[in-house]
């Protein structure tokens, strides 16, 4: 008692001791069922251990104290002190073997559960998924034969982990519901914090990307909650939000949101990371690669090629193989970028292969995505390759899925057949009792599911009409928005170019004698001619968007270029691929590809200071329509130039109709106008 009250002290020294302790004692434990000096110790040493701060000293004391948890004798007592040592230590699984073979001695069903549910964790750590799916599964299994909801919708969710890190996101959904439906009052809010952050990564994998980052932002708010704060270390708090932070940085990346996509990234480096730590190191190699990938999206290359070589390093260091190809692909694109292709291409080939070997379905398409947009030469053998992998990784012959698949029913077979080998001896006596009881579950379960489906079915009916009638409402606003601008816009031409005009003819006018009437009168006659034909020209605007629906589209393209012919020195040139039935197009579109072009070659008639100009309309594939309009003007600098309110119009009406503007412009080498939009 004297020793313990003075290393009580001096918590540090008491800490490094505890493994001598218990080492000391290794020989007296076997014949002590219930030493409480030794399991006071060991307490103290859980107690005290922080994994996500844990370095290599901490982690070889740890290895020893382990050995002293495997000698302890099976009793109830020792068996909750072996899990809180799972749980705080992330030990190695030969820990949760011994858990695992203690509670199969004593029949503690629970036992069971969480000994499985910590084998399937120990291999989620280590990247070896099938293993873990296959563990989760019956630790499912477990806690269902308790109706222990709460540890079911943990290992429910566990299980939507590893579905989600393999890409099988439909499924993982499905997981997150089910761990949904057994949440009750007496969840822990840790536990709802994770169910958020893992339904945000399945609607990031989905493609719902504003629900994720709902989610994710819903998450983040939860890491305040003192609640949280009490029951999760700091640390841990930490990391959780640098990977939702993170989250939320790439999918603005990929929402084309790169300035907050730039403040996120570089929040986290900033003031998240601590680089002395391992974990927070390993989350750093990630941000890194996210926060290089927005460099090359934003033509910013100076700084990429250092953080994709801190990321490769601490892949390296950690041997982890998901950040060395990350970055490696990553460094791939920025080769191409930086015109180092004698670079790019032996590494490309060196990744290809390694991925290929490890069955990385994802990182293999991101390989192919290269190939095909840098290798050059024939492309067609990656594409075939891209469209093969991609129905393995994403399509209805899904390797990965089908793999989990059947690691469920050899899982299932497997459970069958210990329960059926551990009853066999009592199936004789409660045969018809079992008859009962099994027919009952069968039809409780199955109307439970049916009305579960329904209700799944009604909410996502529900989720549907309101994403439906939000749709038409964006759209309706979009409209508006349009017809606000062209109103105002027109109102503006009518006054500076009709009524000034009027004005100054009508104030000419009153000034004239009668003896300057003939010598002015052809100026003031020609001035009027001139507003006549201004007001012409707007009736024709207006007018010709009603025609569209009655002549020709073509006619009316060619007319408009041939108006604008005729008003300036500029050759203005009509191309349309015979092929393409612009004709076919609906009358939405020709209306917003009409304004579009009437807008464009406005611009150029004004700015470009060109001698030819072309409109080109062409496929750019078999369901999009590619329309270019190119000048050997003078050009710009599209990535400084401000866009004034012409492009922006131009832009709202294209993105009206599902399109795309992209712009490519340089300094006395003309300029693209390229409008890519849906046929169908």
């Amino acid at each position: 008692m004297i020793l313990f009250g003075y290393l009580k002290l001096n918590t540090r020294i008491f800490y490094l001791l505890v493994p001598i302790l218990c080492l000391a004692m290794h020989s007296c434990i076997k014949k002590e069922v219930s030493n409480p000096k030794i399991q006071d110790s060991l307490r103290a040493f859980i107690d005290q251990y922080v994994d996500y701060s844990a370095d290599s000293i901490d982690i070889t004391k740890r290895d020893s104290v382990s050995r002293i948890i495997l000698s302890l004798p099976n009793s109830k007592t020792n068996r909750e002190l072996t899990k809180k040592f799972i749980f705080k230590t992330k030990c190695e699984k030969e820990v949760a073997d011994y858990f695992l073979k203690c509670s199969l001695e004593d029949k503690d069903s629970l036992g069971v559960g969480n000994a499985y549910f910590y084998i399937g964790d120990y291999y989620l750590r280590k990247q070896m998924h099938d293993s873990a799916y296959s563990y989760f599964l019956q630790a499912e299994n477990a806690f269902d034969l308790i109706k222990d909801s709460i540890n079911l919708s943990k290992t429910l969710l566990q299980k939507a982990v590893v579905l989600s890190k393999n890409g099988v996101f439909s499924e993982a959904e499905k997981q997150v519901l089910h761990s949904l439906n057994y949440n009750t009052s007496e969840t822990p809010i840790y536990h709802k914090q994770m169910q958020f952050m893992i339904i945000g990564d399945v609607f990031s994998g989905l493609g719902m990307l504003d629900d994720a980052t709902y989610f994710y932002s819903q998450a983040l708010d939860m890491l305040n909650y003192d609640e949280l704060k009490s029951v999760s270390s700091p640390g841990i708090n930490n990391l959780k939000i640098v990977y939702l932070t993170s989250s939320l940085g790439n999918i603005y990346i990929e929402q084309e949101k790169y300035d907050q996509a730039d403040v996120l990234l570089n929040k986290i480096i900033e003031k998240y990371i601590d680089r002395k730590n391992l974990n927070s190191e390993r989350y750093y190699a990630y941000v890194a690669i996210s926060l290089a990938n927005l460099k090359m999206k934003q033509h910013d290359l100076p700084k990429v090629y250092s953080l994709l070589e801190e990321a490769i390093n601490i892949g390296k260091k950690n041997k982890n193989r998901i950040i060395i190809h990350s970055a490696q692909l990553s460094l791939v694109e920025y080769y191409y970028l930086n015109g180092q292709k004698e670079l790019a291409g032996p590494l490309l080939d060196t990744i290809n292969t390694e991925v290929k070997e490890v069955g990385d379905f994802k990182s293999q398409l991101k390989a192919l995505e290269l190939y095909i947009a840098y290798a050059g030469g024939d492309s067609s053998k990656y594409f075939e390759d891209y469209i093969e992998i991609g129905k393995l990784f994403k399509g209805e012959t899904n390797l990965v899925k089908n793999n989990f698949i059947r690691i469920k029913a050899e899982t299932a077979k497997l459970l069958k057949l210990n329960r059926q080998l551990s009853d066999k001896n009592k199936l004789l006596t409660v045969i018809g009792a079992c008859l009962f009881v099994i027919i009952c579950s069968i039809l409780v379960i199955y109307l439970y599911r049916s009305k579960m489906k329904e209700v799944r079915l009604i909410k996502m009916f529900q989720r549907d009409t309101e994403q439906y009638y939000n749709s038409v409402i964006n759209i309706q606003n979009y409209l508006n928005l349009v017809k606000d601008r062209e109103r105002s816009s027109m109102a503006k031409e009518l006054n500076d170019g009709v009524l000034n005009r009027l004005f100054a003819t009508r104030f000419s006018l009153i000034q004239l004698g009668e003896k300057e009437i003939e010598s002015k009168k052809s100026i003031l006659i020609d001035e009027i001619l001139e507003v006549e034909r201004y007001i012409r020209d707007i009736s024709h605007t207006i007018v010709n968007e009603q025609a569209i629906e009655i002549q020709g589209f073509e006619q009316l393209i060619r007319e408009l270029v041939l108006v604008y012919s005729k008003e300036s020195t500029i050759k203005f040139k009509v191309e349309i691929d015979p092929l393409l039935d612009i004709e076919s197009l609906s009358h939405q579109k020709k209306i917003n590809i009409y304004r579009s072009i009437q807008e464009m070659l406005q611009n150029v008639l004004i700015h470009s200071k060109c001698n030819i100009c072309t409109i080109y309309f062409g496929h750019k594939t078999p369901s999009l329509l590619e329309l270019k309009i190119v000048d050997n003007g003078k050009g710009f600098d599209s990535r400084v130039t401000k866009k004034g309110t012409g492009l922006l119009n131009i832009k709202e009406r294209i993105e009206l109709i599902n399109g795309k503007v992209f712009i490519i412009s340089k300094i006395g080498g003309g300029t693209t106008f390229l409008f890519v939009i849906p046929i169908s």
